[in-house]
């Protein structure tokens, strides 16, 4: 029998450190976590998982300092056209989002590629044993395909970030060159009062 002050069940170590169970296998598959295996269970060392919810906390205070950072160093610029400024704040604001759910949809889907590959090898191994191998090459077969298809998903993903990267720096220089242009307005209007 396990002790509980040592060691937890996977679903117990994803509420301990308030994350799911897919993200507790990813660590385990990338070796951020060490596995003991009793009885068919899953266990975890209760250390790890402290040093890893330590380290989720201390991200999030620095991301909290970062934008408490940002807001500070905003509310001290001085604009001369306030809604110049918010227009091209919105469409950064925009491409900043697009740019986020694209990379968040191309990370899920590495994840997904990776938990594919490592169910693909087990899948294999206990197919050697359990399935026949007609069973097994038909499952492994499908798994291709779906590996295949996010592959090209991924792709499409990467496509997609490049292109909201691109706009965002055309709009930055269309943005500047405005700016210069009003810029250039107010002098010459300045000159003729």
């Amino acid at each position: 029998m396990y002790d509980q002050n040592t060691f937890l069940h996977r679903a117990d170590a994803a509420e301990y450190i308030g994350v799911s169970t897919r993200t507790i296998d990813r660590y385990i598959a990338k070796g951020k976590l060490s596995v003991t295996r009793e009885h068919g269970n899953v266990l975890l060392l209760k250390e790890e998982l402290d040093v890893i919810k330590e380290n989720k906390n201390s991200s999030a205070a620095q991301v909290i300092g970062k934008q408490k950072s940002a807001k500070q160093t905003i509310s001290q610029e001085n604009t001369t056209d306030l809604s110049l400024n918010n227009q091209f704040a919105q469409e950064i604001h925009k491409y900043k989002v697009l740019y986020d759910d694209v990379k968040q949809e191309l990370e899920k889907k590495d994840d997904l590629l990776r938990q594919m590959h490592y169910q693909l090898g087990v899948l294999e191994t206990e197919g050697k044993s359990k399935i026949p191998m007609l069973d097994a090459q038909t499952e492994r077969q499908e798994l291709e395909k779906n590996i295949s298809n996010l592959e090209v998903e991924k792709n499409l993903l990467l496509d997609d970030l490049k292109t909201a990267r691109s706009g965002r720096s055309i709009f930055f220089i269309v943005s500047i060159v405005l700016l210069a242009l009003l810029f250039i307005f107010f002098l010459i209007m300045g000159n003729l009062a």
